[in-house]
C-alpha cells in the first residue's frame, strides 16, 4: 500500500531530477 508520504517522496525526487536536468542543460547551452 502506497501512503501519502511515499507519494510525496517519489514526486519530490522526480521533480528534483527534472529540475537538475533542466539546469544542467541550460548551463551546457551557455558554455557552448
Amino acid at each position: 500500500m502506497v501512503t501519502l508520504g511515499d507519494y510525496l517522496i517519489v514526486s519530490g525526487a522526480l521533480f528534483a531530477i527534472g529540475f537538475a536536468g533542466v539546469m544542467l542543460r541550460r548551463n551546457l547551452v551557455i558554455v557552448l
